[in-house]
């Protein structure tokens, strides 16, 4: 079997192991795997199914279009319930802004 030799590493080193440590900390952004229903007029209870939501709301928002809902039912890391909120109308992209960052986004109908 060969001997392998390990040597202190590099300042260049250790700092990319720094670097890669300190990525490896930062949680993944919110992710939408599913929203129900489809569609909907505004007051409709909507569930997201996702992850990385965050185990509580604290200043998160889900937003249809550029209109931040502001009925929360429920929130957990995984699913978001909520309502349509009033004031915006036809497709629309809903998606989850949380303290990471930006969720993908999926589309949803409101209907008049």
């Amino acid at each position: 079997m060969p001997t392998i030799y390990v040597s202190s590493p590099t300042p260049t080193a250790r700092r990319r192991l720094n670097a890669l440590r300190a990525l490896k900390s930062v949680p993944p952004l919110p992710f939408v795997r599913s929203v129900n229903p489809a569609e909907g007029t505004a007051g409709t209870t909507v569930a997201l199914a996702g992850r990385g939501f965050g185990a509580a709301r604290g200043s998160s928002l889900v937003y249809f279009g550029n209109t931040a809902a502001v009925n929360h039912l429920g929130w957990t890391d995984k699913e978001i319930r909520c309502r349509v909120p009033r004031g915006t109308s036809g497709m629309v992209n809903l998606y989850v802004v949380t303290g990471v960052g930006k969720s993908n986004a999926v589309a949803f109908k409101i209907n008049p």
